[in-house]
């Protein structure tokens, strides 16, 4: 089999670099060793455009958020299937100056399009809100563990994809390109996630992969229809299920759930939620998040055509749909690519 190019890893930017590529008429082969634990399969999806300690703009907000809120639905339907969900955020005050001090700084005009400065006020009666909260606009969540499955069908239907454990001494280099097995390829693309630690080319880039750990709980009694963000964050699943999370861990990278993890979930939700609640699940993954919290695009510095697409950590459902484009530009128009994702950003100087 020969194509253009061979992607490994089928998390969120590989799917959608692949499904992107597709469109753009060029051969695709995506091998994937379907990790039950991967960051991508147990991810909330999370996404908003007003994050951090300090509430900021998320870096390139206009451009990744209006893109995001066309381009989701547009793939629910050429998968058809269902997975994206554009719900308001409620950020809840931790004090009075918190409280003041965000008031202050959304009033102004560079917020407009990310704020709703009259949010209905017994809309968390649930919730114990006693110092208020403010609405974010343009958030929501991406269920991504169906967004995948779609995906899978769609390339296994395609006859694009195999499931499998990449094994880095299969890939050999030719003067025409690479092989992988019977699989010839113009070009080899990572997309591996946290997994790109161990990659023998791309290993020694600057991850910074950090654990987190969610719960997934029922409440019959909780009738919530936003996501609720404080130190940590609650997501409506429907039919009474919730998903709360995230923790971060720098120390622990494994996929076990912790019972300390678990008992800071647990005793955030009994102070924020004014009714009962069952913890049904407990998950742990590890996201591959970067020193500089930049994702890591670009070819191999002596090894042609040898690419990473990776680095996303928690903000792949919003970062990538622009970034794909983003990187098919520089694949196939060799458009430069903008220094803050390009890897070689960490290549040494002099």
């Amino acid at each position: 089999m020969t194509v253009d190019y061979l992607l490994v890893g089928q998390g969120i930017a590989g799917s959608i670099l692949s499904c992107e590529l597709l469109k753009q008429k060029k051969k695709i082969f995506l091998i994937d060793n379907y990790y039950p634990n991967s960051s991508s399969r147990v991810a909330a999806g999370l996404f908003n455009p007003v994050t951090g300690r300090r509430m900021v703009h998320t870096w390139m907000a206009n451009e990744l958020f209006t893109l995001a809120h066309s381009y989701y639905p547009t793939l629910e339907a050429e998968l058809g299937a269902n997975f994206f969900h554009p719900q308001p955020l409620h950020y809840l005050f931790s004090s009075v100056k918190e409280s003041n001090d965000l008031h202050a700084k959304f009033g102004d005009v560079e917020f407009a399009d990310w704020i709703n400065p009259n949010p209905a006020e017994n809309y968390l009666s649930e919730i114990h809100a006693p110092l208020g909260f403010l609405e974010l606009k343009q958030a929501g969540w991406c269920h991504v563990a169906n967004m995948l499955e779609a995906f899978r069908n769609y390339f296994e239907k395609k006859q694009c994809y195999l499931q499998e454990e990449f094994n880095y001494d299969k890939l050999k280099q030719t003067s025409a390109g690479w092989e992988y097995g019977p699989v010839k390829a113009d070009a080899v693309i990572f997309c591996e996630g946290a997994r790109a630690t161990a990659n023998p080319w791309f290993g020694h880039l600057p991850f910074k992969p950090v654990k987190g750990e969610i719960i997934t709980f029922k409440s019959d009694k909780l009738s919530l229809a936003s996501i609720v963000k404080q130190h940590y964050w609650i997501i409506p699943q429907g039919n009474g299920i919730f998903k709360c999370g995230a923790t971060f861990d720098f120390n622990r990278i494994d996929e076990m759930p912790t019972k300390e993890a678990l008992n800071e979930l647990e005793t955030w939700l009994t102070k924020t939620v004014k009714v009962p609640f069952e913890i049904i699940h407990h998950q742990a993954a590890i996201r591959p998040a970067v020193l500089d919290r930049r994702p890591l695009l670009g070819e191999h510095a002596t090894c042609k055509n040898l690419f990473i697409f990776n680095g996303f950590g928690s903000k792949g459902v919003s970062l990538t749909p622009f970034l794909a484009g983003h990187f098919i530009g520089y694949l196939t128009h060799k458009n430069d690519l903008m220094p803050e994702v390009n890897h070689q950003r960490f290549m040494p100087r002099g």
